[in-house]
């Protein structure tokens, strides 16, 4: 089945073949503005916005009816002949044309609505790309900027829910997995960085998880001049004051770390 793709650069699908070169900047763009929110109205004004980056002509309204026409007949190429809908004061792309992105919030919405553990299963066979990789075809626009940061908070979220299920169901490997795609997410979330020293210590990899928070730490400290909160600062001590390890492995690791830590220590650390 076709579908439109946003994730990396913006193609259209149309189950046979794929196109990815369109009409002009300004019809790719109309496309992706139109594909954000499938089956929702965009006004004239806010397409015109973003299409001329914050500055519009004043008579842009037959420029942007020729995008259009040209955005229609692409897609009527692809096999989607009403997908541009004419609406009162906009535009809309008709919702029965599939979007990747929009797949991927139905999968990600829906698996806040279960329990961890169905959450995990849920989210782990549907894993939506990075949301990094959204729009790469806009790398710079802010309608694109703005849709990755919304993505990216509802994929933390989701990614660490599904975290904590795969360590309640006994998947340690999955639960790491999880993790790491949650940081990913949001690099300087103190839920995040938690949630992966949890799943790794579960899965085995205490060493991996005092590095995770070496890494976090020099990361908030850099960035936000904090050090991580209180929960991962306790996680953190309390699997160094952990008496059931093998000392003689992780000892060496540990000592390394808080040397790079201790170094790193400075008017904002203590």
């Amino acid at each position: 089945m076709g579908r439109i793709r946003l994730f990396g650069l913006t193609r259209v699908d149309s189950g046979t073949s794929t196109i990815v070169g369109f009409p002009s900047v300004k019809s790719r763009q109309l496309l992706e503005l139109l594909a954000l929110t499938p089956g929702i109205p965009v006004d004239k004004a806010r397409l015109a916005e973003n299409l001329w980056d914050g500055d519009p002509p004043p008579s842009f309204a037959g420029s942007l009816e020729s995008h259009v026409c040209r955005l229609r007949r692409l897609m009527s190429e692809a096999g989607w002949t009403s997908a541009i809908v004419t609406v009162a004061g906009g535009y809309v792309l008709d919702p029965g044309v599939p979007v990747d992105v929009a797949v991927a919030r139905e999968v990600l919405a829906g698996s806040l609505d279960l329990t961890p553990p169905r959450a995990c299963l849920r989210v782990a066979a549907i894993a939506p790309p990075p949301s990094a990789t959204l729009l790469a075809s806009s790398p710079f626009s802010a309608y694109a900027e703005e849709a990755r940061a919304d993505l990216a908070s509802m994929m933390s979220t989701a990614m660490r829910r599904a975290c904590a299920g795969a360590l309640s169901l006994g998947d340690g490997d999955l639960a790491v997995w999880l993790g790491r795609r949650a940081l990913q997410e949001e690099p300087l979330c103190d839920a995040n960085a938690l949630a992966l020293m949890r799943a790794m210590t579960a899965a085995g990899a205490t060493c991996e998880a005092f590095r995770v928070y070496a890494d976090f730490r020099d990361r908030v400290r850099d960035e936000l001049g904090v050090e991580p909160g209180a929960d991962v600062q306790r996680f953190y001590l309390a699997e160094l004051q952990r008496n059931d390890r093998d000392r003689a492995t992780v000892a060496p690791v540990e000592r390394a770390l808080l040397r790079r830590l201790l170094s790193s220590t400075g008017p904002s650390g203590g």
